[in-house]
């Protein structure tokens, strides 16, 4: 069975405005960068989604997740917009026990990823059907990964040798924002989609 859509990652620092206020931002995709599966988004590719459905739309139907999962809506995206790097958002984050977990895992550095769900609706194959270019794409969901995304810009898939002292160092962070958090089950569940 063919997926209804497709997931795309990318890695950076998420940008909290403030904590307290609950305003993140950050880029949900990046353009002209080839990613592990030969995709390249290209600008322009998110024009018409964000016309028809970002948060300024008449019918905003983006939503703002974490890890892809419906069931862990984290926040009302705000901002939607292309820029020279990428799509640049800005988001409203929830009161629900998910949203404020988010926060205190953006608060201790342990979220650095994001990841979008699309289906693409043009694109054009290069190198003997290898890769391709992305030209327009619906997007259903940007997400917050608190994992490793699929993007050769993620921590793990530039993870060699002398890189294994880096995924240590974060995995300890996790452990200690799960004793110490009073975060709830929800974030600390380790079971992924």
């Amino acid at each position: 069975m063919k997926p209804v859509y497709q997931y795309k990652s990318i890695h950076n620092e998420v940008k909290a405005e403030s904590i307290k206020s609950g305003v993140i931002s950050g880029y949900a995709s990046s353009f002209n960068i080839e990613d592990s599966y030969g995709d390249t988004v290209k600008p322009g590719a998110f024009t018409k989604t964000i016309s028809e459905q970002g948060p300024m739309s008449a019918q905003p139907r983006i939503k703002y997740l974490l890890n892809h999962d419906v069931s862990l809506p984290i926040g009302k995206l705000l901002t939607l917009q292309e820029d020279s790097y990428g799509l640049l958002y800005t988001a409203q984050v929830g009161s629900n026990n998910a949203a404020q977990d988010f926060l205190k895992m953006v608060d201790s550095g342990l979220i650095t990823e994001h990841s979008i769900g699309y289906r693409t609706m043009k694109s054009i194959d290069k190198n003997d059907y290898k890769s391709r270019d992305l030209l327009e794409l619906q997007l259903f969901e940007n997400s917050a990964l608190s994992g490793w995304g699929v993007n050769q810009f993620t921590p793990l898939i530039g993870m060699k040798g002398e890189n294994v002292e880096v995924l240590q160092k974060r995995l300890s962070r996790l452990e200690k924002f799960c004793r110490d958090s009073g975060a709830t089950d929800e974030a600390t569940n380790t079971t992924n989609n």
